[in-house]
């Protein structure tokens, strides 16, 4: 079976109160991204599940 990391980053947006983002990427590309007024972790579990229904065998996260 073929390995295939997702880089999911996790951050807040600039210039907003309560607002977390979380971007899908493989090989430098975004392929999806998540935004809501929730905490970090919800957002990565999401990331996470969306990356395991696309076919990703293995994520990395990192926070910023």
């Amino acid at each position: 079976m073929k390995r295939k990391t997702a880089v999911i980053e996790v951050y807040h947006a600039f210039g907003t109160k309560a607002t977390t983002c979380a971007d899908v990427f493989y090989r430098s590309k975004r392929l999806q991204h998540f935004a809501a007024n929730d905490n970090p972790q919800a957002l990565c579990d999401a990331a996470r599940a969306w990356a395991r229904a696309n076919g990703f065998t293995h994520c990395k996260v990192s926070y910023g």
